[in-house]
């Protein structure tokens, strides 16, 4: 459906705010767009002179790109047990209810240590240590759980885990794009 709206609204969409006049945006406000553009790339203007099938050669030449895909191929599959989640926290032998709260509070923890750490990221202008530090944490809920049988390492494990793939999966966008520091 997304890309069907983006096919749709290509004919009156401009390239850039002030590109040619719009008549669905005053001067006034694509004024305004472009100083948001502008203020968000850190001044530099989003214009190329070179052709598309330039950018498009520079691109694909990057070894970063291919570097990227792997490592985002290597976090879905990693994290590909999330559909079969419940089914494994059934195994511990509690009843279907109990084994569904089981299931949502290392999602929770997740989402709130993915928010906490982007946001400390975005102030301290750091991102590497905030994806390595949930990756030791997962680390090492992974090798606990192989090296002992309690339920406790059991547990820290799923929340470690848990919050490690969602927090590299926020981290790693906010990190390659060009205006991040």
């Amino acid at each position: 459906m997304t890309i069907v709206i983006a096919l749709l609204v290509i004919p009156i969409l401009p390239d850039y705010p002030l590109q040619r006049a719009s008549k669905l945006m005053s001067h006034e406000l694509q004024i305004y767009a472009e100083w948001r553009i502008r203020k968000e790339n850190a001044g530099i203007r989003d214009e190329d002179p070179e052709s598309v099938w330039w950018g498009l050669k520079q691109t694909l030449i990057d070894p970063k790109l291919y570097m990227f895909i792997v490592l985002q191929m290597a976090l879905i599959t990693a994290q590909s047990f999330n559909n079969f989640f419940p089914s494994i926290v059934g195994t511990l032998g509690y009843s279907t209810t109990i084994t569904l709260l089981l299931t949502a509070p290392p999602y929770l923890l997740a989402f709130f240590v993915s928010l906490g750490l982007s946001f400390h990221a975005a102030h301290k202008h750091e991102r590497g240590w905030h994806i390595a530090i949930p990756m030791m944490f997962a680390l090492l809920g992974n090798l606990l759980v192989m090296r002992t049988f309690l339920m406790l390492f059991d547990r820290f494990e799923v929340h470690a885990d848990r919050s490690q793939g969602h927090v590299l999966s926020l981290l790693l966008v906010g990190a390659t794009s060009p205006c991040s520091s």
